[in-house]
């Protein structure tokens, strides 16, 4: 195993509404709070080989490379460690009739998560042990990013 681990970047997307990919991952329905850790299954979450680790938020957020997001490989091919970032997208829908409020960790050296508002700006939180202290967002000590979701909102 190399020295450096991969390079994690998240994409969360924005509101379906405002998006115009039509090849995203089903929503991932939030319907419950009481709910202490979510694995998402396979088919709620694609991922996107970055080779060279260039790519921005806005390259890969519409075609052609938006276009290549696929479902999950690793678990037939392994991670191949020569590339340089993957990007993951995922969607998240609140069904309850109040806010959510979720946490996402991940045990990787860097992980930058994007959003996009209300109008349609992208939004950036960064975490993981490979970022300086001072940079990390929201719950530095367990290298986590906080989001609340509005009732009835997809984030």
């Amino acid at each position: 195993m190399k020295s450096r681990l991969l390079s994690w970047l998240l994409a969360l997307l924005s509101f379906a509404t405002t998006n115009s990919q039509n090849n995203l991952p089903p929503v991932y329905e939030i319907k419950n709070d009481s709910v202490i850790a979510i694995r998402l299954n396979d088919a709620y979450w694609q991922m996107l080989e970055d080779p060279h680790g260039k790519w921005t938020i806005d390259a890969v957020s519409q075609p052609p490379i938006g276009d290549k997001f696929h479902v999950n490989t690793t678990k037939k091919n392994g991670i191949d460690y020569s590339i340089k970032a993957y990007w993951v997208r995922y969607r998240f829908r609140n069904s309850m009739t109040h806010e959510a409020n979720i946490s996402i960790q991940k045990k990787i050296t860097f992980a930058d998560l994007y959003t996009r508002d209300s109008i349609e700006r992208w939004k950036l939180k960064s975490t993981e042990t490979g970022v300086l202290w001072s940079n990390r967002n929201d719950l530095k000590l367990i290298t986590s990013l906080s989001y609340t979701i509005a009732a009835g909102e997809e984030l």
